[in-house]
């Protein structure tokens, strides 16, 4: 049988890593125009960014730690840590606009690779234009 400890721990990986997902997912979404709203080109854009799939890959994993947490653990000792998912996606979104202030104060110059996913954003805003 599986201790208390691993059930915890598998509960807080499952926390952490779905608070990535749901992070990471939003920022995907941040630069598709509110004009399409939920709509098939929304759901288009998305698939096309490696971004929203890392996003979806960090929420995969945290229900497979939820699953296992679960598996081995009452419900009444997991599903209050997994609660604490949202106290995780507060910090790690506040973390994000502060590195991004931070480059910009700092002169960030993009690369080749970010310039071309704002190049990407621009062409889906004149295409919604």
């Amino acid at each position: 049988m599986v201790g208390h400890g691993l059930v915890v721990l598998f509960a807080l990986l499952a926390a952490l890593f779905l608070a990535i997902g749901i992070v990471v997912r939003q920022r995907a979404t941040m630069d598709v125009p509110e004009e399409q709203g939920v709509s098939a080109v929304m759901v288009l854009t998305l698939l096309r960014r490696p971004l929203w799939w890392g996003g979806t890959a960090a929420a995969i994993a945290g229900f497979v730690f939820q699953a296992l947490a679960l598996a081995y653990g009452s419900l009444l000792l997991v599903q209050p840590i997994l609660v604490s998912a949202l106290l995780f996606a507060l910090p790690i979104a506040a973390w994000e606009v502060t590195i991004g202030v931070y480059m910009i104060v700092k002169g960030f110059r993009p690369s080749p690779v970010t310039d071309a996913i704002d190049r990407e954003a621009s062409a889906l805003h004149e295409l919604a234009a």
